[in-house]
Parts: structure tokens; sequence; C-alpha cells
């Protein structure tokens, strides 16, 4: 009996030594790396995003640095360019005011020279002055006598026959000698050029003759 009951229980064990045997081991390599590879994954996930971030945000910094300065250089190209052009506009607006200073220079010396020597005769004008330096000197102007006559003289700069004169015959009424010396001077420092030919004293009836030339272009 015992003997029977002691090989009938060994039997199973062979069997599962022999299953054993043909079981193939098992590779938990492959697994143990992903589940290594995932957990480390987890574990760096916040320092690995926060790297990232910060790459993009170095990288990002530099381009736009890069883009800011070359704008930047076009913008300070632009104001040198500005300015160069303001500076010349500056310089020609300086010449253009030098240029109208002459020429308003030149245009007050015109009319002085016009003034002196007209280019008609312009006859009202000259008895409104005659009678303006009587009136200053408290002489009465009696008669006035204007004739054209060929011209004595020749002035600098202008071709001969250019220059016309007038013969002007007055007769002058009161005063006394120093009267008539400021009426002279008066006509010495009068703008329109006047020469005294002669003066003629006549006491009894107390008047002057006076004779005068002035010049005036032609037209």
């Amino acid at each position: 009996m015992s003997l029977k009951n002691t090989k009938k229980t060994k039997l199973p064990e062979l069997e599962k030594k022999e299953v054993f045997k043909n079981e193939k081991p098992v590779n938990r390599s492959a697994g143990s790396f992903g589940m290594t590879f995932s957990e480390n994954f987890i574990k760096y996930y916040r320092s690995i995003a926060l790297f990232f971030v910060l790459l993009v945000l170095v990288v990002g910094s530099f381009t736009m640095g890069y883009f800011y300065q070359t704008y930047i250089a076009d913008i300070k190209d632009m104001i040198k360019e500005q300015e160069s052009l303001l500076s010349k506009k500056s310089n020609e607006l300086e010449r253009l005011e030098q240029v109208k200073f002459v020429y308003d220079d030149l245009r007050e010396s015109s009319k002085k020279v016009l003034d002196m020597l007209p280019r008609d005769k312009d006859l009202p004008e000259l008895f409104v002055q005659l009678e303006s330096i009587a009136f200053k000197n408290n002489i009465s102007l009696e008669m006035v006598d204007i004739s054209k006559q060929a011209s004595r003289f020749e002035l600098k700069g202008v071709k001969a026959g250019e220059l016309s004169s007038l013969d002007v015959n007055l007769n002058l009424k009161g005063g006394d000698y120093f009267i008539l010396k400021d009426f002279l001077k008066d006509l010495e420092y009068n703008l329109r050029i006047f020469d005294v030919n002669s003066l003629i004293y006549s006491p009894d009836e107390d008047s002057y003759s006076l004779s005068l030339s002035t010049y005036y272009f032609k037209n």
C-alpha cells in the first residue's frame, strides 16, 4: 500500500519538472527599459519643458535682438540722411537769404540812383523838390524856367549819350545872405543832382536869379 502510494505521488512532480523545463525564460529587459524611460521622462518632464522654454526664449531674444539692431541701424541711417538733407536745405536757405539781402540792397541802391538820375525829366517831382527847399528856407519861389540842353559831362560806367541835362532858371525873393546860403546847401545835399551854374543878386528888388543844371537818363 505504501509503495503504490509513493509512486503515485512522485509522478506529478516529475511532470511538473518537465513542464518547467520545457518553459522558455521570460525576457523582462525590454519591459523594464520601457518602464524606466517612462518613469525618467515623467520625473524630468518639468526640467525638460523648462529647458525648451528657456531655449526658445534665448533663441527668440537673439533673433529679436538681431532684427532690433538692424531696425535701429536703418533708423540711424535714415536720421543721418534727413540731417544731411536738412543741413543742405539750411545752407540753401542761408544763401537765398544772402541773395535776397544783396538784391534788396541793390534795389535800394538802384532806387537811390534813379532818384539822383531819373529815367526821364520827371518835371512834376522837380518842381516839388524846388518848392519844398524854398519853403523850408522861407524864400519865395517867383519863377521857374526849364529848358533842355546837351549834357556837358560824362559819368563813369555810363555810355556817352545816355545822359541828358536840363537848365533850370529860378527867380527867388526874400531872405538874407545866410538864408540864401542855407538854400544852396539844401540844393547841394538834395538827392536829385543839382549843379549851380550862376547866381545873380539884385539888391534893388531884393531878389536872386539862380541858374542850375540837373540830369536824367534817356528812355
